[in-house]
Formats: structure tokens, sequence, C-alpha cells
């Protein structure tokens, strides 16, 4: 058998090669492990693959099958330090038609996909070959992979190229890579963190504490440096125009879509001139022109006088948020707290983010979590208390910058959690957020009931918030199919560290495994296990295909001997699964304008955003969401659920079993047809459950309940309540009327004269219409009250 790097000529004629790139993990055993009389070319990672392939078949002759072993992903190669994708192959045309014979592609999910089967049908065409190449994992079966090539184009038969026991043992996969290396793929020498990926995943940014990653790193402090996943080189991020380094830290980097601008936080005083502060500042670094700049600055041109760190850049690279203590960057920043600013690049110009619809500051410190990617909504924090009305003990929030509008997120099922980090998909629907909860443990699971981290997803349509697999640093990939977060909770023997959740499909799996003997638990959002055993930050490329994440684990490639935290990319498995036939649940989404919305059938979910809007949800089961505004909601037929929202809103069920809720303001409800559940909320409401056996409740405020015809359930709560009662109804049950504060409204000309009260057993009281007999009212937990004329109105 022949075996041999790229670096040696070779002639001897062979029918088949085994092309093999040193980016996978632990390519020594896969050289050593091809069948006899066939030849194993090991490709050096600091050169162009394509090119390196070419000038091997260059040197042989009577090649008629081509074996290449390397990173995917869907319609894209990793070979050496190019990539062979629909974006490249035009540039290598010369170099493919030189590629004869039969050949096969190993790389994990290469023909997964629209990508990847539009990637297939330009390369057979480039190179008239018959093709054979994968559409999920390669490689090892315990990690969910297999040497099967799922895709063919042309007359090609499958061929063993790897010794049986080579192929059984091998234990990896060709979809996990680590990027915090340098240009040569060395480890680095020093802990490396905090990630962010580009929108196509070629540009991964972290920041690292090792000094080998580029020549001559000698601050002997933490750098941001950054990966282009495409020609292999890495590059150091923290320096000055001339580039030359910084002198001190340098931390939290963030990336542009296209990674053309990262910007990061540094204590550095050498990137800049005039850095004279002797603070923590934000900087961007332009990796088109190589030029450096300070973002901290007011709009004068003058740094920040206190510390300004942790810095959002928008995707288009046109503003960068980010926190600061200083105050000097606007005019009258007299809170004296953290605020959040905001930096226009083309302009210079620098504001201070005031969520106050009448533009005060904050009266508490705020921080900037995340933007979505189209840079419309914002996730902060903040202890302020004169944010939205009746949430003052909310702790972070969203701003829709279209609208202006803030609104509090929290955990529903668990109101009196710590929410942390949070994020938001581009069309303000989903929020993923980690909550500080105490869990269930599994059976068998020792563990205390201290809270750990979990994670969230709240759907703003549905009202419905559901946990989902992970603990911390959820992220969104920008199309908001998917949302990848870290382990925080449990970890034992076969347990995954990076969740990643699919929305459309509800599927959610894990990007890797780990080994553990005996479960665990961490009980804080420092795991309780060595630090960075488990991984800490991920970032999510736009269309989700790709996690970058780090991590301490030593087995997810081979070679990893640093005994340090490194920063990996993984393919998302989720990415290429067919959901073709799944039901997104395309929601009718308004405006800020008075809109109307209707649709004619099926299960809709209709959102209303701000304005006075009028909302017709047609035959299916509606989940129906005014929110702001004066709006008129009608459910027409079948089951709907119903949510006012902010501002006086006409809610009307109509036929079904509905469920309709005020929210907020004086509402009037009306469920009308069918057995209806009506719940005011805040404010005077009016609640009317039409026809059918109703379960009505005010909640808080001055409400009026109507039971109307069927035997109903109705509860006033806090307040001065008033119950409407007449003939021909039904029985209705009064759950909490309270004497002297409640009211008995007889309606239809029915007088108090007419009626008798008759105590009743189990504490109850009947109101009887004493001609005929008829029970039209029932209070329950009588047993203190002294029903009386003065406790009733008689009405029309």
């Amino acid at each position: 058998m022949y075996r041999q790097n790229y670096s040696t000529s070779y002639s001897q004629k062979s029918r088949a090669i085994v092309v093999i790139d040193k980016g996978v993990d632990n390519y020594q055993m896969l050289v050593a492990g091809v069948i006899e009389e066939t030849e194993a070319i090991a490709l050096e990672s600091n050169r162009d693959g394509i090119k390196q392939i070419t000038e091997v078949l260059a040197q042989r002759s009577n090649v008629n099958t081509i074996h290449i072993i390397s990173h995917g992903s869907p319609g894209c190669l990793y070979l050496g330090n190019a990539q062979l994708s629909l974006d490249t192959i035009n540039n290598y045309i010369w170099d493919l038609q030189q590629w004869q014979g039969d050949i096969f592609l190993y790389g994990c999910n290469i023909a997964a996909g629209d990508a990847g089967a539009e990637f297939l049908q330009r390369f057979q065409k480039i190179t008239s070959a018959n093709i054979a190449a994968s559409a999920n994992l390669t490689g090892s079966a315990a990690l969910g992979g297999d040497w099967e090539l799922e895709v063919r184009l042309g007359e090609i038969e499958s061929t063993r190229v790897f010794l049986e026991a080579i192929a059984t043992n091998y234990n990896s996969v060709f979809a996990i890579n680590r990027v915090s290396v340098d240009s040569f793929g060395n480890e680095a020498n020093g802990v490396s963190s905090s990630p962010v990926i580009s929108s196509d995943g070629r540009f991964v940014a972290f920041s690292s504490f090792a000094n080998n990653l580029v020549s001559g790193d000698t601050n002997g402090a933490q750098d941001v440096f950054v990966h282009d996943r495409q020609t292999g080189v890495t590059s150091l991020v923290s320096v000055n125009s001339a580039g030359k380094q910084g002198n001190d830290s340098s931390i939290n980097p963030s990336i542009s879509a296209d990674g053309r601008f990262i910007a990061f936080s540094s204590f550095a005083n050498n990137l800049v001139p005039g850095d004279t502060n002797e603070t923590w500042d934000i900087f961007l670094r332009d990796q088109q022109t190589g030029i450096t700049s300070i973002v901290s600055l007011n709009s004068a041109g003058e740094p920040g006088n206190r510390n300004s760190q942790s810095s959002i850049i928008s995707a288009d690279g046109s503003e960068v948020w980010f926190n600061s203590l200083a105050d000097n960057l606007v005019p009258g920043d007299s809170n004296e707290k953290q605020n959040i600013f905001i930096r226009e690049l083309e302009t210079g110009i620098t504001t201070q983010f005031n969520p106050d619809s009448s533009g005060n500051q904050f009266n508490s410190s705020s921080r900037i979590y995340s933007m979505s990617s189209n840079g419309r909504f914002i996730i902060f924090s903040s202890d302020a208390d004169n944010l939205v009305p009746g949430e003052e003990n909310c702790q972070m929030y969203i701003h829709d910058r279209e609208t202006g509008t803030n609104s509090c997120i929290t955990a529903e099922s668990h109101p009196g959690d710590r929410i942390g980090d949070s994020t938001i998909s581009n069309d303000g629907r989903f929020i993923a957020f980690t909550s500080l909860t105490t869990p269930v443990l599994p059976t068998g699971l020792a563990g205390d009931d201290r809270p750990i981290p979990q994670v969230f997803v709240s759907d703003r349509v549905t009202v419905e918030t559901n946990r989902i697999p992970g603990g911390q640093a959820p992220v969104f990939s920008a199309d908001g199919r998917f949302i990848a977060s870290t382990t925080g909770t449990i970890i034992r023997a076969g347990n995954g560290m990076v969740f990643i959740h699919d929305l459309r499909s509800n599927i959610t799996t894990t990007a890797f495994t780990v080994e553990e003997s005996e479960a665990q638990r961490t009980q804080s959002f420092t795991p309780a296990l060595p630090f960075g055993w488990t991984p800490e930050f991920s970032s999510i490329s736009a269309d989700g295909s790709l996690i970058a994440f780090n991590s301490l684990l030593d087995d997810l490639v081979s070679g990893d001997t640093n005994q340090r935290s490194d920063v990996f990319v993984v393919d998302n498995l989720l990415a290429n699964e067919d959901v073709s036939d799944v039901d997104p649940f395309q929601p009718l989404i308004g405006t800020a304008e008075d809109d109307i919305l209707v649709d004619i059938d099926g299960q809709d979910s209709i959102f209303g955003l701000q304005g006075d809007d009028s909302i017709n949800g047609g035959s299916g089961a509606d989940v129906i969401s005014g929110n702001q505004g004066f709006d008129s909601i009608d459910g027409n037929v079948n089951n709907d659920k119903i949510y006012g929202g902010k501002d006086n809103d006409i809610i009307l069920g109509n036929g079904g079993n509905d469920l309709l809720l005020g929210e907020r303001d004086n509402d009037s409800l009306e469920g009308e047809d069918g057995n209806d559940s009506l719940f005011g909320g805040k404010g005077g409401d009016y609640l009317n459950g039409g026809t059918g056996s109703d379960r009505l409740s005010g909640d808080l405020g001055d409400d009026t309940l109507v039971g109307s015809k069927g035997d109903n359930t109705l509860i006033g709560g806090r307040g001065e309540d008033v119950f409407q009662l007449k003939v021909d109804t039904g029985n209705n049950t009064i759950l909490d009327f309270e004497d002297g504060i409640d009211l008995i409204e007889l309606k239809e000309e029915l007088t108090f004269s007419q009626l008798a009260i008759v105590p009743g057993e189990d504490n109850t009281i009947s109101i009887i219409v004493a001609s005929s007999g008829e029970v039209i009212g029932t209070i329950t937990r009588a047993d203190e009250l002294a029903i009386a004329s003065d406790d009733f109105v008689e009405g029309f």
C-alpha cells in the first residue's frame, strides 16, 4: 500500500487515490488505514487544497477513482486553507477539469439540502465525473456518522477504501473543527473563549490568552483574534492601524454579518493616538482597510471618562451599541449609572439609549444583551422602574425600535425567577432566555435544591413559554429557526453539551456528546466542574448550519493536548432535516398603524402589534393578540384563544369554546356561543359569557360580570364588582361576593321584592324568583354574609 504527504513526489501508477485533509481529526490513522493498492495523500493545511489535488493528479496517470476525505458542510468542502463551494467553484474550473474518474466526497453533509444538490450539479458539470457524496455525518457510528455516501450522480459503485478495523474504530466525524489555532493548524497554548461567527460561517472571532497564534505576540495579555475558515489564516484583531498589538488586555469581540468589522473592548492605550483616559474603551477593527478606531467617544470625539465594555455591532456594521459608566458621552447624563450608548459609525454621532417614551434617562443601571440581526429588536436589562407601567419588578426588556415600545420578559410559569441571557428572533415573535430555576432532578440523581440556569422559549404570538434543553447563553440564527444554547444543568454519560433546537420541527439535538461515569449537576452559571469543562458561550451562523462554541473538552478533535479551553465550529445536524411537511405556522402580523387583519380559514395566529386594530380570526382555531392599541377582535367560529393586550379592547369569542383575556385597561369581553372562559385582567372590565356554561373572572379592577344564558361561574376578584342576574338565563354561581363592596344588578325589570333569599347547605345562599321558583344565582362561602336589599341594584 502507498502512503505519503503531498510534499513528496510520486510517479507510480495507481488506480485509486485517497486524499485526506490534515484538518480532519486523527488524519494519521486514516492515512495508515487505507486498503492495499490504494495511495493515501495528506493535504497540507497551509496551502490551497484544490490546487494540491490538481498537482497530485498531474504527477500520476491512470487514476480512475478519487476519494476525498475532509470537513464539509452543505455545498462546501474544506480543503487545505481553501473552500470549494458555489461561491468559489468558478475560480477552480481549470483545476477541476483535470480531475478525471469517479469522485467520492466524504465531507459531512456536502450533498445535503438545496445547497448540496446545487453544488453537486455544478461540480459534475465541470468535471464530467460520476460522483458519490455524503448527505449526513461521515465517520464514527457512535457519534451518528457512517461511511455511506447517500447521493450519487452518474453510474458509480461504492468501493471500500479503509481497512474494516480502521473504519470501525475511527472515533470522530468530519463535522467538528477547532479554530483557535494558528495559520498552520497548531493549537493555542492559552485559554480561548467568547467566539462569534460571521453570517456565512467563514470568520470566527474570539479572545485568547495564547501567545503562539500569531508571531510577535509578546504583550502577555488576552487578545482578540479572527480565524478565516476558508483560508485557514488566523489574524490578530486587537492591533492599531499600523499593525502593532495592544499593550494590554482585549476581550469580548462582536462581528458584523460579513465579517469585515469586529468590535471589542480593550484596556490598551496604544490602539489609537491620544488614548489617555486609563480605562476600558470600545474599539472597531476594519478587516478590509486595516484601520482600528475608537468607538466609545462622544459626538465631539472625546473618549469616555469611565469604563466602556460589552459591545454589539449591528449586522450591517453601521452602528455599535455598548455599555458604559462614562458620563461625558452625551449631554445631561446625570444618573451616575451604567447606561447603553449607540455610536453611528458613518456620522460619528453618539446617542444614549433611553427607551422611556418621554425620553427620560434610566433611573437605574442598564445593560444591552443582544440585538436581532435586522437591528429592530433590542434586549436589555435594567433595574429601572420607569420603563413599563405596572412592571416595576421587571429585570429584562425588549425594545422595538420601529414602534418605540418596551415589553417585559418573564418566565410565565416561574414569575419570580431571575432572568438572564436573552435573545430574540428577527421578526420579534420568539424570545429565548435563561431563567434561574429550581429543577426537578431525575430519579436516582443526587443534588441540592439550589436554582440552576435553564433555557426557555417564549412565543409572543401564542403567549406560551416552554423550557427547552440547555442552560445558558441562548442564541438565534438570523432566520429565527434555530436556537443554540450550552448545557448548564445535567451532565452524564451520553448527554450533549451544545443543544440545538429547531422551532419549525420542535426537535432538539446535541452538537456532540461527552462521556462521564457519574452524573453531576452544576450549581450556578459557572459550572461546578473545572472551569471551562462545559461550553459557556456559543454563536450561530445566519442560516443555522454552523455553531461556534468554546470548551475545555480534550476529545472533540484529535491532538488536543493543551489542557485549555478552545474554540470549535460544529455542523448543525438539524439544518438538513426535511421539514417540508411541517407547517411552519405562519402568523399574520400587523404594524404600528391601525390594521385590518382577517384570515379566512385554518388554524390562524394573528399578532396586532401597535395601533387600533380590527382583527377577525376566521373559521379556524385561532390564537390572537391585539397587543397595544384600542383593538376590536372577533375570534369567529371554532375554539379561540384571544389576548387583548394594552388599552381598551372589544373582544368577541363568537362560536366555539373560547378563552378570552382582556389583560390590561378597561376591556369588553363577550364569549357568545359555546362554553367560554373570560378573564378581565387589570382594569374595569365588562364580561358577558353569552350562551353556554361559562366561567367569568374579573380579576383586578371594578368589573361587571354577566352570566347570560347557561349555568355560569362568576368570580369578581379584587375591586368593587357588579354581578348581573336576570330570569330565564340559568343559575349563576358567584364564588367571591364581598358584602358591602360588590353589588348584584337585577335586569329586565326584575326587583328585589320579587326575590327570595334562601340559605342553603354547604355554606351557600340561593337567589330565587319567588313566583316561579327559578334559581337565578347562588352565592358560595356565605356563612358570614348578610345578603339584603342594599346588596342589590335594579337595572333595566
